[in-house]
């Protein structure tokens, strides 16, 4: 029978362990309920794995078709579904569990061979020993995205300038990614136990996978604003958007790229009335929940004070030197360049006079973009600042595309997507 404390340490054992089981329910269940809640928002099913964890929901989001390929050896070929796989890997030989969240999109066969993700020193590395690193002919894509493919001819066209903005935005929110032929994935190393994240992640990535295997032609226009930001007409650029946004209101990856852009254009009261809308679909979105904190955040005040800026790198390196999303960069515009004066010299690559400008107020003018900077991006890669300036009218007839210029002006805004800083009240020196 053993000794009396041998049977004491015996029951304690069996409690703890009845403790132990109950807690793994009540874990379980908790987490279960979860998922439940937002398989229900997205009108997926749900499974529940056993006591120790694992599960996955599977369904149709957003009327989207897919192929799916779930985290598991049984082949699910042929069904239409959007998932999220849910579960445990034991490491084998070791004493610790890893736990993780797996979210797969699949779409129709791009037909590439590919494999996109981010570029990292690793791959760069592998790059200069003769990777299959792909050049879409995007200096900047191409030095921020790995991309393999086994037909580089007809990847190239097929990144139009909106899929490549869209992975840019995606991954620049979601790191992780990798995007293949028929589907992305997403792992994460824990267990996902909020509805309103796993509800957000889904719905995003759905939305970049109907800009990636919808009709490129269909994106022509968003194109064209795009090519307008890059131009540096901001405000142009915004009223195209936002004019294709209405024809197509439940496109999300359309309504992020108006929100940045109607930003980008100083229209935020506009900006926060598409944010609103967005949150009832993307409640944990980063990107929707950032721009949301800085349009909703105190006014910044502007002031002249202080000493002539004069070097224009510094300031790029501080705006797009580091991987941040796009309202990160807005906020340290505002909070510590808004309203200074600067003295830049650079590149003139275009210029043209206006009667009417919806960037700049005020009587006619003439609107130069002068490359000021050359920077290295991690998530841009290798990329030009330009500044979108503000000159007399009178100047359009004294600049050519290729002049060395030196300016003066006041910072008033900036496009964090194509690295445009906008100066008004500009004249040479």
């Amino acid at each position: 029978m053993g000794t009396l404390g041998e049977r004491m340490g015996l029951l304690i054992i069996l409690g703890l362990g009845t403790v132990g089981v109950f807690l793994l329910r009540q874990h379980q269940a908790s987490r279960l309920q979860s998922w439940e809640n937002a398989a229900e928002e997205l009108g997926l099913s749900v499974s529940a794995g056993s006591m120790f964890g694992g599960g996955r929901m599977v369904g149709v989001v957003a009327g989207f078709p897919v192929e799916v390929e779930f985290d598991s050896d049984a082949s699910t070929t042929g069904q239409l579904a959007a998932t999220v796989a849910l579960g445990v890997l034991f490491r084998s030989g070791a004493n610790s569990v890893r736990t993780w969240t797996r979210y797969r999109v699949g779409y129709a066969d791009l037909d590439l061979g590919l494999r996109l993700s981010r570029q990292t020193v690793f791959t760069s590395i592998g790059r200069l020993f003769g990777g299959r690193d792909a050049e879409i002919g995007d200096k900047a894509f191409d030095s921020a995205f790995r991309v393999e493919t086994d037909l580089p001819s007809k990847a190239k066209p097929f990144f139009t300038v909106t899929r490549r903005d869209s992975l840019r935005r995606l991954l620049a929110a979601y790191p992780g990614i990798e995007v293949f032929d028929t589907e992305m994935l997403l792992e994460r190393d824990r267990w996902e136990r909020d509805a309103l994240t796993i509800v957000s992640v889904v719905r995003r990535m759905v939305a970049a996978a109907k800009t990636l295997s919808g009709d490129a032609a269909d994106t022509e226009p968003i194109d064209d604003a795009i090519g307008l930001r890059l131009a540096g007409d901001a405000a142009e650029a915004a009223e195209t958007l936002t004019g294709i946004s209405a024809d197509h209101p439940n496109d999300l990856d359309l309504q992020i790229l108006e929100v940045d852009a109607l930003v980008a254009a100083g229209a935020h009261d506009r900006a926060a009335m598409v944010i609103k809308d967005l949150e009832v679909a993307l409640p944990k979105d980063p990107e929707v929940t950032g721009w949301k904190r800085r349009i909703g955040g105190e006014a910044v005040s502007v002031s002249e004070a202080g000493e002539i800026d004069t070097d224009p790198v510094a300031q790029a390196q501080r705006l797009f030197g580091e991987a941040r999303l796009s309202f990160e960069t807005d906020a340290i515009f505002e909070a510590e360049f808004r309203g200074r004066r600067i003295q830049w010299s650079g590149t003139v690559r275009r210029v043209s006079r206006r009667q009417s400008d919806g960037d700049f107020a005020g009587p006619p003018l003439t609107k130069a973009v002068i490359g000021v900077a050359s920077i290295s991006n991690d998530l841009y890669g290798n990329v030009e600042v330009d500044a979108v300036v503000s000159l007399p009218p009178e100047t359009a007839d004294e600049l050519q595309r290729g002049d060395q210029v030196t300016f003066t002006g006041q910072l008033d805004k900036v496009d964090s997507i194509t690295r445009n800083i906008y100066i008004a009240n500009g004249n040479l020196t």
